[in-house]
């Protein structure tokens, strides 16, 4: 859209042309006045009659001809062109479209000139008939103000206004940022009847000289306020005392989470519940069922509260616990290993005990199973003793293997050289027995007797 104040000569104006062939919505570079095919026609207003415009040579910084017609620079502005447009284009105001087509990859593109009066405003709006700063006119700037000098005389009515006001407002002790910066009080009033009323002068009679009586210092402060000894009548000064009721209630309703300092009662309790209670909460699910529903807990781990115990303290399961199977972070999923009773109602609340239990399929998965016992249950006599060597089969056992054999052999020697012993009065001749063990003999040998009867060598030999 172009602006072209009506009734202006020699108007002159650039206008973009689109190339129909290019992809990218650039500028038709190369036409002239003189291009095959091009024309330029324009309509004025809403009931105006489409009129040519005849296109004419044209330089860039030439003078201004109707229908001049040039392009201005096809490397750094391609496309753009200069149009000069005709006086009786640009005669009345309204909007004025000029239509240019015919040439080669020329896009037909409407351009509108909106042609503004120039006495009115582009809305159309008339301006004030009368000059600027005088009566009527528009109101203009002086020197950075806005000047509105000429209109104080204009202000009628109580000239007592302008009449009564001091020449300096310091005289009110107003300063320049229009803050009150003095203020003078007399010691004492007595006749001013403006500021007491005319049938009492209680008010002005009875305040002190001084307002350090009241207790207002010089920055006008309280600073001293006199207390009676007792005071049995005025109820507004003291609020009803607190019941017994809402002092426990305020007590038992105080949070735990501020209870930090050591060694106290609350940090005491505090401390108790955490390590008796992990976390509270409600059943989130109306469609639970007796070993699994959604809470509205907050934590987000899986496994969270694994083999932990859940008990119920509201609703119909108040009182039932159970073992936690599994935590869902994702949902607030639990599961609990053994179902309860029924299923919980939406909004039952809970407790979730900071104690650590194993399931009971935890439990005997670490003892024998059931079918495991069941199998030695069926042993049956001849299946425990069809485990047991008999003598035979250990006697032939031992003979299979020599060294142990003759270890057995030489220990049984030692055991019948200890049995033979010494012998009394058993003669004098040297005797000879024969031992037999496990079908084999054994030979021992006797010497004869000593000078004292006593027969005390013993010789043990293999057959």
């Amino acid at each position: 859209m172009f602006f072209v104040t009506a009734g202006a000569t020699n108007q002159t104006i650039d206008i973009f042309l689109q190339d129909s062939s290019s992809a990218t919505g650039g500028g038709l570079t190369g036409l002239t006045n003189a291009s095959s095919g091009l024309t330029c026609y324009f309509r004025k207003g809403a009931t105006g009659t489409v009129t040519q415009l005849t296109l004419a040579s044209q330089t860039v910084g030439g003078a201004h001809t109707d229908g001049g017609f040039v392009e201005l620079d096809s490397t750094n502005a391609p496309g753009t062109y200069r149009l000069d447009l005709s006086d009786a284009m640009v005669s009345a105001e309204g909007t004025l479209t000029i239509y240019l087509h015919g040439a080669t990859n020329l896009l037909q593109t409407p351009i509108r000139v909106h042609v503004a009066s120039a006495t009115r405003g582009y809305t159309g709006t008339a301006l004030p008939a009368a000059a600027a700063d005088a009566a009527g006119g528009l109101v203009i700037f002086d020197a950075g103000g806005l000047d509105v000098d000429t209109y104080l005389g204009r202000i009628t009515g109580n000239v007592a206004l302008a009449s009564s006001l001091p020449s300096n407002f310091s005289l009110l002790g107003i300063n320049g940022s229009g803050h009150v910066s003095r203020v003078t009080l007399t010691d004492t009033t007595t006749t001013n009847t403006d500021m007491r009323g005319t049938d009492s002068a209680f008010l002005a009679a009875s305040a002190p000289s001084n307002f350090s009586s009241l207790g207002i210092n010089a920055s006008g402060h309280v600073s001293r306020v006199t207390l009676v000894d007792t005071t049995t009548t005025n109820t507004d000064m003291v609020a009803a005392a607190p019941t017994a009721a809402s002092v426990a209630d305020a007590v038992w309703d105080e949070a735990l989470s501020g209870h930090t300092v050591a060694g106290s009662t609350g940090k005491a309790i505090k401390q108790l519940k955490e390590g008796v209670v992990s976390v509270d909460g409600s059943v989130d699910d109306s469609s639970a069922t007796t070993t699994t529903f959604v809470s509205n807990l907050t934590e987000t781990t899986d496994g969270f509260y694994h083999d932990k115990v859940i008990v119920f303290i509201s609703g119909d399961l108040a009182g039932q616990a159970r073992h936690i199977e599994t935590y869902t972070g994702s949902t607030k999923s639990i599961t609990v290993s053994q179902g309860f009773t029924s299923a919980p109602a939406d909004g039952d609340e809970f407790l979730i005990l900071a104690t650590h239990e194993h399931s009971i399929n935890e439990i005997q998965s670490g003892l024998a199973t059931a079918a495991s016992i069941a199998a030695l249950n069926d042993l049956s006599s001849a299946d425990v003793t069809a485990a047991v060597p008999t003598a035979a089969q250990i006697r032939t056992e031992i003979d299979s293997n020599s060294t142990q054999l003759a270890l057995l052999v030489d220990g049984q020697g030692y055991q019948l050289t200890i049995l033979a012993g010494a012998i009394s009065n058993a003669g004098t001749a040297t005797e000879a027995f024969t031992f037999t063990y496990n079908s084999t003999d054994y030979a021992a040998t006797y010497a004869g007797l000593d000078t004292s009867g006593n027969r005390g060598t013993t010789v043990l030999s293999k057959p």
